[in-house]
């Protein structure tokens, strides 16, 4: 289960990515993946893994951008039906709702265009930059060691 020379991730490391995406702690992400703790905290140490944990927690921010976009089709509608008194029961916890999704929305796409310049200006100049953080942290460690 080890990086192959070229830098390139064995199926192992791709699942045991998937497993720190999905679960919150680190012996749940294990047991998922078949990967032992104590593998998974050193694999998480190196550039490549890390580098691709973040591409794909990167696919999964901009995945749920796109499904808080089309939330707030329907936050928005919901705001405007309370405000004509459309609606009538448990309006303040509608309101609530709404705008909560409205405000994710906001700050979800504010990150990703953030995101997206950040990296078209690496681009620009030539350079990189250091290895990206994991977008997803990995899961707190609750050793099951």
């Amino acid at each position: 289960m080890a990086f192959v020379a070229s830098g390139q991730l064995s199926p192992s490391h791709y699942k045991a990515i998937a497993a720190l995406l999905e679960h919150n702690r680190l012996p749940e992400a294990s047991k998922a993946c078949g990967v032992p703790v104590r593998t998974l905290k050193r694999w998480s140490a190196l550039p490549a893994f890390r580098a691709e944990l973040a591409k794909q927690g990167g696919i999964l921010l901009e995945d749920a951008r796109r499904v808080l976009q089309i939330g707030a089709i329907d936050a928005a509608e919901a705001l405007v039906d309370l405000a004509k008194g459309a609606r009538r029961a448990r309006a303040a916890t509608q309101i609530r709702a709404a705008n909560a999704v409205l405000n994710h929305v906001v700050r979800l796409v504010e990150v990703c265009d953030l995101q997206q310049r950040v990296a078209e200006l690496e681009e620009a100049i030539g350079k990189p930059g250091p290895p990206p953080a994991p977008s997803a942290p990995v899961p707190d460690e609750d050793d099951g060691d």
